[in-house]
This record gives structure tokens, sequence and C-alpha cells, in this order.
């Protein structure tokens, strides 16, 4: 139970990192230290997320955009495409939801 503790207190590192490199060994470090924990369900947590969301993961270091923010977009998303139904012209569908969105985020960009 320490050991998952530990972890627990590890982990917002990578998510407050400020590049994708610093992400990318902040997460490979946690990893080790996960694999290395002995614990089969810890173990088998990070195998599964190391391989599913590694990139999602870790592109926390470039965007810093949290699930309320993504809720909010896919929401609004929704919207426009209810709004939009009967469109046939699925470029102007999009044109519409990249003008909903102009200027509300840019990537914060890397350095190095």
């Amino acid at each position: 139970l320490n050991k998952a503790n530990e972890l627990k207190e590890l982990l917002p590192e990578v998510y407050e990192a400020n590049s994708k490199d610093e992400a990318e060994r902040l997460w490979t470090e946690w990893v080790r230290l996960a694999m290395s924990s002995g614990v089969e369900e810890i173990m088998k947590f990070a195998k599964s997320q190391n391989d599913h969301y590694r990139d999602g993961i870790t592109n926390a270091g470039i965007y810093h955009i949290r699930t309320s923010v993504l809720e909010g977009i896919n929401n609004k998303i929704k919207v426009l495409k209810r709004v939009a139904y009967g469109y046939r012209d699925l470029d102007y569908f999009f044109l519409r939801i990249r003008s909903a969105f102009r200027g509300k985020f840019t990537p914060i960009p890397t350095i190095g």
C-alpha cells in the first residue's frame, strides 16, 4: 500500500512537465518504478497505460488542457453537429467548428 501511495504522489509531476521531453523522462521513470514495485496490480496498470496511452500522457507537457476543458470542447462540437444536421457541405461544418474555437487554445511552445 505504501508503494502505491508513493507512485500516486509521483504521477502528477508528469502532467505538470513543461515540455514533451521532460514528460517523457518523468513518465519513463514512473513506469520503471511501477514495474519494480513488485505489486501485480500496479505493474499491470503501468504496462496498460504505457502501451495504450503513453502519447496522450506525455503530451500533457505540450498541451496543458484538463479533462473538464476537453468535455466542454466535445459538448460544443456536439451542439454544432446537432445544429448542422442536414448540411451537405462537410467542409463548411468543419469551418464552423474551427470558427467556434478561433483563438481559444494555443499550444505552449516547447523549449529545446
